[in-house]
């Protein structure tokens, strides 16, 4: 049937490809569907089929990939998506058959995420479970998907949910609502406390870096923050003041890291080199005389490594 379907001029029509799709075979079966993949037009037969395929119950497992890419590779087929997302709405479908059509959304290759799916997403981030709304998370955040603030919001201000899914519902909001309302930012630098565990403070650092932070919230990170982080926190943190042109800020910044030679140890010059070289004219100076202690911190590991050496 490939043969048939690649020929010029191709014989092959519709009612070829049933008793393919129909077969036993997960490989003749799978050839039906290369073939629907192949032809677009035919996007009524891959509804029919698809509508088949899920009415029978549990989805094999070695035909969830096939039938995810068929999905996927049809959605420009607007019956198909208003399928898709009154199949995912639905209570009584399974969480298994759920993934695989949020599976074949995130996949999709259509340019603007139908509306009706929006709606969708934003239920099941409300009422689905914990798995079910990590996927969504993952297909808000991949799409950089818009009008889901209100719900994210929600999500990360409920404290009744793990600190991760609260933290990566904000960080999915970032990319169309990168402001920090008051509470929120310290409810994200609350998450930096060593009682949390290591992901979830690097997950809190990961929003701040996102994040459009007010001036005053920067200084509070350069002042409060990070003289008081974990070590392993430091580099991050610091790097959330690239492309910062606030001199009162950047200073607090280089004061921060100067008062303390731990600190100082933390910081590759690299990095430094990389943020300072954004900082406005009036705060090079500045940061001219903590690059030199970085030198004289080099210089001082390289002389003990070469003493190591004789």
């Amino acid at each position: 049937m490939i043969a048939l379907d690649q020929m010029e001029g191709s014989p092959l029509k519709q009612e070829h490809v049933a008793p393919f799709l129909e077969s036993q075979q997960t490989s003749l079966k799978n050839t039906g569907i290369w073939v629907l993949k192949h032809r677009p037009a035919w996007s009524n037969v891959v509804l029919s089929y698809l509508q088949d395929q899920h009415s029978q119950g549990e989805i094999p497992e070695d035909e969830r990939e096939s039938l995810t890419e068929l999905m996927s590779a049809s959605t420009h087929h607007e019956p198909l998506q208003r399928w898709m997302a009154n199949r995912l709405a639905q209570r009584n479908v399974s969480d298994d058959e759920k993934e695989i059509l949020l599976d074949a959304m995130q996949r999709s290759p259509l340019k603007d995420f139908p509306m009706a799916w929006k709606t969708t997403l934003r239920e099941v981030l409300a009422t689905a479970s914990p798995e079910m709304q990590e996927q969504v998370l993952g297909i808000v955040t991949a799409r950089r998907l818009a009008g889901f603030g209100e719900i994210l919001t929600t999500n990360f201000m409920n404290t009744r949910q793990p600190a991760a899914f609260r933290l990566k519902s904000l960080g999915a909001r970032m990319h169309s609502e990168p402001r920090l309302a008051p509470l929120e930012f310290r409810t994200v630098i609350a998450f930096l406390d060593s009682t949390h565990v290591s992901a979830v403070r690097h997950a809190a650092v990961n929003v701040l870096s996102q994040a459009d932070l007010a001036r005053a919230q920067m200084l509070t990170i350069a002042r409060e923050v990070i003289p008081r982080a974990h070590p392993f926190l430091i580099p991050s943190l610091v790097n959330v003041f690239e492309g910062c042109d606030d001199k009162q800020t950047l200073l607090a910044l280089i004061e921060a890291i100067s008062a303390s030679p731990q600190l100082l140890e933390l910081l590759p010059k690299s990095d430094l080199e990389r943020i300072f070289n954004t900082f406005p004219p009036e705060v090079k100076d500045r940061s001219a005389v903590l690059m030199k202690l970085v030198d004289e911190r080099d210089a001082s590991r390289l002389s003990a490594l070469e003493g190591l050496e004789h």
